[in-house]
């Protein structure tokens, strides 16, 4: 087995892009783990496949107990039911532990065994910011963490902190979709560091945009000091090239006149002449047109058109954007507009446009307009922490959380991708914004969107205010029955049509030789991991052993990260 084993580990080196391991890396690499002995195969190819070039310096891995792996477990008394006990419902996952261990799991059952691609659409996460807050928090190295609240345990130094994110990062990006993308929340302080270990993960060319982001209306005002009311978000894509990042719903100022079609079509604009002199010359698209009783032409002169049948044009010269047929569906259907008594305009209605069937029909389409995203996007209030406490205080009470990011922010991430099916992953979950962001948009939209959140439970924070948080949105009450001033909206109260499964990290004893207790282990693990993905299978038995033998969690200790 040890030499099966050997092989196997031998293989996951050569599987390691270029990018990151070089010809020579690996060959060295391989030379090590062919001469390593059976008790240390593990921690030498742990050392070994963690050590990626970077602009920093890294510790090659955290301190990992290689006696023990952490397998997700599913806990019914946890699970969140709908009280209505819907017909179609979206079941949701809560995974409660160390992000590291579940972000292992989810290796083994989000990325598809035959393919070797990522199964994620989206992640958005909230690291630790690496704050001197910390320690006025009682969150320091020599101190408890308060019990009285949860704070984010940022009170790494700068190195630690950015090994830990590298890590989780280089598995983020292996658990992407090749057309998914993720959002980093970062600030001011770490911006420059965290963009450059994004670029070395998931590549420069992959870089989409840095928004900045109000995160209060006002900022505390110290003398000689600045007032700090931003940080930023940091979008990156696992493949640019075919990562497509959809606008945002809504109308400009132009949309700003109205018809007798306003309930059905919305507004329009008129910012469109129908006649072109940019477009190749093209006689058919050159031809007189009646409109009010009067007769128009491209271009506005009927001696120019003319000539331009005579032969007497120049290769892109004046024409109609639209044909014959094109134009009398539009007259008959209200989208054209006499301006200034001398040019024809199209109508560019907020709801509606003029389709074409397969087979070459004109219709009504009924649309969404949208606008482009842009980078001052999130400077607006609605996006600030003020509103995010706002939504959480009137779900779980005042004062249980801070530095919540509202419902909005996520929203309006999650809208960037064109579809509604998607998953999406936070593996720094706290409060459960996206969890309530994600059930929000399948209400708005009739959509299927899956979240799986993950959160640690220092303080109970994954009880008490994680879970919490989603019990309540689901069913309009808390768990003990307790009241709920939080509304979905003046005709829905609360979001039914969802449930959640909730997994707990649980821990197993596993020598590299215990053959018979990890066949034991394969068969409860495989249970669990269809829990968490229907679509998950088994391969090869082999793979699942040397998957779960790499199961291993953070060392909590006093030297520890953790």
């Amino acid at each position: 087995m040890s030499d099966r084993k050997r092989k196997y580990l031998i293989n996951q080196i050569d599987k390691i892009t270029k990018e990151s391991f070089s010809s020579d890396q690996k060959h060295i690499t391989r030379t090590i783990l062919a001469n390593t002995s059976d008790e240390n195969l593990d921690s030498v190819y742990s050392l070994l496949s963690q050590r990626v070039k970077t602009g920093f310096v890294f510790d090659a891995s955290p301190e990992v107990n290689h006696n023990c792996v952490s397998i997700i477990n599913d806990e019914d008394k946890l699970f969140i039911d709908s009280k209505n006990n819907p017909v179609e419902y979206v079941e949701h996952k809560l995974l409660i532990g160390e992000n590291y261990d579940a972000l292992k799991n989810l290796m083994v059952t989000h990325i598809d065994v035959e393919t070797a691609k990522g199964l994620i659409d989206i992640i958005y996460i909230d690291p630790p910011y690496h704050t001197e807050s910390a320690k006025t928090d009682g969150n320091d190295y020599k101190d408890d963490v308060a019990s009285s609240k949860f704070v984010y345990r940022d009170k790494f130094t700068r190195d630690g902190w950015l090994n830990l994110l590298n890590e989780r990062l280089q598995m983020s990006r292996k658990l992407l979709a090749d057309d998914g993308f993720i959002v980093v929340s970062i600030d001011d302080r770490e911006q420059a560091y965290l963009k450059v270990l994004c670029d070395e993960i998931f590549g420069e060319s992959n870089f989409i945009s840095v928004f900045p982001r109000v995160t209060k209306k006002s900022g505390k005002q110290h003398s000689g000091d600045i007032s700090k009311n931003h940080d930023y978000l940091l979008l990156y894509a696992k493949n640019k090239k075919i990562c497509e990042i959809q606008g945002i719903d809504g109308l400009d100022k132009a949309y700003k006149y109205e018809d007798e079609f306003l309930e059905s079509r919305g507004k329009y604009k008129l910012n469109q002449t129908i006649d072109y002199d940019s477009l190749y010359y093209n006689t058919s698209m050159d031809f007189p047109v009646e409109v009010e009783g009067k007769t128009f032409y491209p271009g506005g002169s009927y001696d120019n058109h003319m000539k331009r049948h005579s032969g007497e044009h120049n290769n892109m010269d004046w024409v109609w954007r639209w044909s014959m047929p094109k134009f009398k569906f539009a007259m008959e259907n209200g989208f054209i507009v006499v301006k200034n008594g001398k040019r024809l305009y199209s109508k560019t209605y907020g709801k509606a446009t003029i389709g074409k069937t397969k087979k070459g029909e004109y219709f009504i389409e009924e649309i969404t307009r949208q606008k482009n995203l842009s980078s001052l996007e999130f400077v607006e209030n609605k996006y600030s922490n003020d509103n995010g406490t706002k939504d959480l205080n009137k779900i779980i009470g005042k004062n249980l959380f801070e530095y919540t990011k509202p419902v909005s922010l996520l929203k309006t991430i999650i809208k960037m991708h064109p579809s509604k099916n998607t998953r999406i992953l936070d593996f720094f979950e706290g409060s459960g914004t996206t969890g309530q962001a994600v059930m929000e948009l399948n209400e708005e939209d009739k959509g299927k969107r899956e979240f799986i959140l993950v959160t640690n439970n220092e303080n109970n924070i994954a009880l008490n205010v994680t879970r919490e948080r989603l019990f309540r949105v689901i069913n309009g009450e808390g768990t003990s029955k307790q009241e709920v001033e939080w509304n979905y909206n003046n005709s829905k109260s609360y979001l039914d049509n969802n449930k959640v499964r909730v997994f707990v990290m649980k821990y197993h004893e596993l020598g590299l030789n215990d053959i018979e207790k990890a066949n034991n282990l394969i068969e409860v693990s495989v249970s669990q991991f269809k829990k968490l993905n229907n679509d998950f299978y088994l391969k090869n038995t082999l793979d699942i052993y040397n998957e779960l033998s790499s199961l291993n969690p953070l060392r909590d200790d006093e030297n520890g990260a953790n």
